[in-house]
């Protein structure tokens, strides 16, 4: 036992000793690890990065195999701090590593990392992961980091990451390997000298919330037919040096939606494969080249027959100008089709510039052989190309309806359409050409009627006579039921319309049976509509003529049995004065046509039950009828009258125009209301005024020159999207606060917030157009404002809409009056809009009184994504009692407050009234930049948290006040504040931009902490807690392991030595005899 004893002690001495040279090295091995690199100060500073880590050299905290080179690293692990990558890396097949939020990876020049296992970088909003290349000189030549890149069965996980002079003229993230597979949200690509993502093997999962500045190359660039489809959502290009999003012989599917391109310089969007493609709902700005699509087998267009599978609709393409980048075949173009099989709809084309491109003529559209179907696209103002569409090839089959074109240059002489395609016949029916006449028309169409047998036919006619006939044909209403309002008044006694019923002895022409009006007709006298009497007016299927009605002064139309007027396209029913003609204003305007209260439905296609009034133009009429006398014997109040007035029944309004009323286009009291594809202008009064308390729909309209609001609603939700409000309206839209005080009818109130109707406005563009009268909205003559919007009394949602160049007249610039762009007293979303350009300040206050009156209260407010840029006497004011303000990624730059000294006081954005006391106002990601006017930007007042956000405005004294007596109230973590650095003395410079509420109150470190420096670190960023090395890690736990076994072999040799005494065994040794048992 005690030989034993002295060997186990010899043991434990020389497990001791070994543990103490050998617990240096890798798990698994002894061998040495080569000395770490000491970090190299980066060429460019890293980006902003709340909370993000030290650039310290680190590795993972797991170290994994031995490199299988000198120049090649292996991760496996968690990387907790920040990196020095100088030697390439790989995670190897099977391997995972994550990322924490914070982390900074600074890759030296040339150095790769290549993932074939898995990767999972999740940053926050606030903690993002950067991952950022050095920038060294190479003679002339400058060199970032390597790439990134997938290969084999790589998977990474991309979130919060931004990527930074990456990619040394090649990809910064490439997509290789057949079954790798990669995830994209909220990340951000700067700085890159080649493209952004390359991709020709694997799947790229749907990319949301990019953004992609500065990239040499493309931004996104897939090809092949070995990589998945590519999804692109709500997302930001711009600066980018090519393509932003490139398919080379690409054979997936396309979806981009809801994503801002500016400034490419080539096409913005360009596709060249067979895959099916959806562009929409985008916005290109100021590029290169809008849209390309090519097909690299020219006979595609016989292969697919299908324009569904291919779309590119609802965009914003305003203010580019043409590609210079591309081929000899595609240079010189705003929109280029060689091959493609697509549907164009819905698209907003606006002031291109086509000084830049190929030598000879631009085309603004060019289509070679293409099978295309243009529907519904507004092309406007692109008055410097010699050809608007271009159509060539004879594999080409275009068909273009219910298009607005309007480009014509006189000085130019230029044409809308030009047909080089020899033997082909372009179907242009159904379209505005930008004028009436059709000698007119003619000349803006060059086609073989003018050059013989070097062009092929443009069929124009039917066209629309008058501005606006841009509709679509069929639309679904089968599902409207009739409706009757239980009751018949406005809660507005202005609007109590006198209800005027005619006798027999007032009117001779009665219709009390059905009769059918197919030939012109000149009324001299009003006619009757009897409840049993039934009048339908048409325009024959197989007529090439018109069907006019001429009225005589005062002259109408009274419906209380059922009325039908059915144009055909180009041929519409035409109301016209007795003397009026085409283009003269010299005439005497007739009557309405009025549906009364008991006027009857009929059933009209898919059994919808009610009024169908369809290719109708309604010119000249609105006369007033007399008011009537009081029992003083003295004129009542004016009579409000329009074109068509509607008392009770539901009504379908479609491909109609409305114009030179002497009051309101449409007027309606009562029943659901649907407007679509229709034009209003030059009317006196408003072009709709919707007094009923049934919704109102409308659609794809146009409203242009109309000297009162357009849109005028007093009661009910609405639904105003893809409209366009243009050309000098008197204001644009009046919403007025209902009063339901003033009567009776009990208002359900919803279980939540989420029940309540939500009223819409969205997708329209706003150009263009003069302020109304505010007391033409609010009917408070004391009142001199201007105003272009105001939305009051239900949940609205302004979202996606274009406000440009809305101009105040000079008296207003010069402060004689208020300016509101628009004001609203219940909006809850308004996202995604682009306000460019304009005069006047944005209004949204909010009553804190909370009544039966006002069930639908939203509890948070949303004001996100939004950019206001260029605009003067501007300013965003934000009163909302009792509700959360989420302020988040917009862009306020180089907006002006005013001119005038005596009201620089007032800030740029202004909230208060708001009640956080659970939840703070949320500030985040905006950019306030280069904005003037103003001594101060921001005043806040209540409880806010602003995180991540870009102040830098010089011209003004001031960026932040914060105007509540308990400081603690707010917090500023992560903004950046100026050009300042991170010492003592920048953040006294600092503390100046951020006023007191009170002078010579000091500013709470809280309200700037770890702000953003000028070298894009963050000052003061937490300390991090002291680390145990890796090495003295290993050094202990193997010290440990080797006591642990000492101690239990001493254990049991104990146990042994006690047992066998107690056993009274005795053991001999060599060959020793064994002693005989005693007696």
């Amino acid at each position: 036992f005690g030989i034993a004893m002295r060997g186990l002690f010899l043991l434990l001495v020389l497990c001791l000793l070994y543990g103490g040279t050998t617990g240096r090295g890798h798990h698994g091995g002894n061998v040495p690890t080569p000395a770490t690199p000491k970090p190299a100060e980066p060429a460019t500073p890293p980006p902003a990065a709340a909370g993000g880590g030290t650039a310290a050299t680190a590795h993972p905290d797991q170290p994994s195999k031995k490199p299988d080179g000198a120049d090649t690293d292996h991760w496996a692990g968690e990387i907790k701090e920040s990196l020095h990558v100088t030697r390439n890396v790989v995670v190897d097949s099977g391997v995972a590593v994550s990322v924490k939020p914070g982390v900074v990876i600074t890759v030296a020049p040339n150095v790769n990392i290549t993932i074939k296992g898995i990767v999972a970088m999740a940053g926050t909003k606030d903690r993002p992961i950067t991952i950022q290349g050095e920038r060294v000189k190479n003679g002339t030549r400058e060199v970032t980091g390597g790439s990134i890149r997938l290969a084999k069965k790589g998977t990474a996980s991309f979130k919060h990451v931004r990527f930074d002079s990456l990619g040394n003229e090649e990809a910064a993230l490439r997509v290789e390997g057949r079954s790798t597979k990669v995830s994209l949200s909220n990340v951000q690509f700067s700085n890159i000298p080649g493209d952004a993502i390359s991709g020709y093997r694997g799947t790229i999962l749907p990319i949301s919330h990019a953004v992609f500045s500065h990239v040499g190359g493309y931004g996104i660039i897939v090809s092949g037919s070995d990589i998945g489809n590519l999804v692109v959502t709500d997302s930001d290009f711009a600066d980018i040096g090519a393509n932003a999003i490139c398919g080379l012989r690409f054979q997936g599917a396309l979806n981009v939606t809801k994503t801002t391109f500016t400034r490419t310089t080539s096409y913005a969007i360009s596709i060249d494969g067979d895959g099916p493609f959806h562009v929409a709902d985008n916005t290109l700005t100021g590029n290169m080249g809008a849209f390309a699509c090519r097909k690299h087998s020219l006979t595609a267009t016989e292969k697919v027959t299908d324009v569904s599978q291919a779309s590119l609709a609802n965009n914003v393409i305003t203010q580019n100008s043409v590609d210079s980048e591309g081929d000899p075949w595609s240079r010189g173009n705003l929109i280029y089709i060689h091959g493609c099989t697509m549907r164009m709809e819905g698209n907003q084309i606006t002031g291109t510039n086509a000084q830049v491109g190929k030598k000879g003529h631009p085309n603004l559209i060019n289509l070679f052989d293409a099978h295309m179907e243009l529907q519904g696209n507004n092309i406007t103002n692109n008055t410097q190309f010699l050809y608007i569409l271009n159509v060539g090839g004879s594999n080409s089959r275009v068909k273009m309806e219910k298009n607005f074109l309007s480009n014509y240059n006189p000085k130019k002489d230029n044409f809308e359409i030009v047909n080089e395609a020899a033997g082909v016949r372009v179907n242009a029916k159904a379209n505005w050409w930008g004028t009436s006449d059709e000698e007119g028309i003619k000349k803006r169409i060059l086609d073989f009627g003018d050059g013989g047998e070097k062009y092929g036919v443009v069929d124009f006619e039917p066209y629309y006579e008058d501005a606006g006939m841009t509709n679509v044909v069929d639309w679904n209403s089968n599902s409207w039921d009739p409706m009757q309002d239980a009751d018949e008044g406005d809660d507005f006694s202005y609007y109590n319309y006198y209800y005027y019923q005619p006798s027999n002895d007032q009117v001779r022409n009665i219709v009390e049976k059905e009769d059918v009006w197919s030939v012109d007709k000149v009324l001299d006298e009003s006619v009757w509509i009897k409840k049993d009497g039934s009048l339908t007016i048409l325009v024959d299927e197989f007529s090439t003529e018109n069907v006019t009605i001429r009225l005589g002064p005062g002259v109408g139309i009274h419906v209380d049995g059922v009325l039908q007027i059915l144009g055909q396209p180009g041929r519409p029913v035409r109301f016209v004065p007795m003397d009026w003609k085409e283009g003269s204003t010299d005439y005497t305007p007739w009557g309405s046509i009025t549906f009364s209260k008991s006027a009857k439905g009929t059933v009209v296609e898919a059994a919808y039950l009610g009024s169908v009034i369809r290719y109708t133009s309604f010119i000249g009429g609105g006369q007033a009828p007399p008011p009537p006398t009081s029992t003083a014997g003295k004129p009542g109040k004016p009579i409000p009258s329009g074109l068509l007035r509607l008392y009770g029944p539901n009504v379908v309004v479609e491909n109609s125009i409305f114009s030179q009323s002497k009051t309101a286009g449409l007027l309606t009291n009562s029943g659901n209301i649907s407007v679509a594809n229709c034009v209003f202008h030059d009317n006196e009064g408003s072009a709709i005024a919707h007094h009923s308390r049934d919704p109102l729909q409308v659609r794809v309209s146009f409203f242009m020159r109309n000297q009162k609001f357009p849109i005028l609603v007093t009661h009910s939700t609405y639904n105003i999207t893809q409209s366009s409000f243009l050309d000098s309206n008197s204001g644009v839209l009046c919403i007025r606060r209902r009063r339901t005080e003033n009567t009776a009818i009990p208002v359900p109130v919803p279980a939540s917030t989420e029940d309540a109707p939500v009223s819409v406005f969205q997708q329209n563009m706003i150009a263009g157009n003069a302020y109304g009268a505010a007391s033409d909205c609010w009917g408070d003559t004391g009142d001199d404002s201007l105003l272009l919007l105001a939305f009051a009394g239900r949940q609205t949602s302004v979202s996606s809409n274009v406000f440009r160049k809305n101009k105040a007249p000079p008296m207003a610039v010069r402060r004689k009056a208020s300016i509101y762009l628009f004001t609203g007293d219940n909006i809850v979303n308004m996202s995604g809009n682009v306000v460019d350009d304009n005069a006047g300040a944005l209004y949204l206050s909010r009553k804190a009184v909370v009544t039966q009156t006002w069930q639908h209260e939203p509890s948070q407010v949303y004001i996100e994504n939004n950019r206001f840029t260029n605009n003067f006497f501007f300013r965003l004011y934000v009163n909302i009692p009792g509700r959360r303000l989420n302020l988040n990624g917009n862009t306020f730059e180089s907006n002006e407050v005013t001119d005038d000294p005596a009201l620089k006081a007032i800030p740029l954005l202004e909230v208060l009234g708001g009640d956080f006391t659970n939840r703070p106002m949320a500030m985040k990601g905006n950019h306030f930049l280069g904005n003037e006017g103003t001594l101060l930007i921001i005043r806040l007042h209540d409880r806010a948290v602003a995180v991540n956000n870009w102040f830098s405005n010089p011209f003004s004294k001031h960026e932040l006040e914060f105007a509540n007596p308990d400081a603690t109230l707010f917090t500023g973590i992560g903004n950046f504040w100026g050009d300042y650095g991170g010492d003592a003395a920048s953040e006294a410079e600092l503390v100046t931009r951020i006023k007191p509420r009170t002078n010579g109150q000091p500013i709470p470190k809280r309200w700037y902490s770890h702000w953003i420096t000028s070298d894009g670190t963050q000052a003061n960023p937490d300390p991090e807690p002291t680390r145990v090395s890796n090495q003295d890690k290993a050094n202990a736990t193997l010290t440990f392991l080797v006591v642990m076994c000492a101690g239990f072999v001493i254990v049991l040799g104990v146990v042994i030595g006690l047992y066998c005494k107690v056993s009274g065994r005795t053991y001999t040794v060599l060959d020793i005899e064994e002693p005989k048992p005693m007696d």
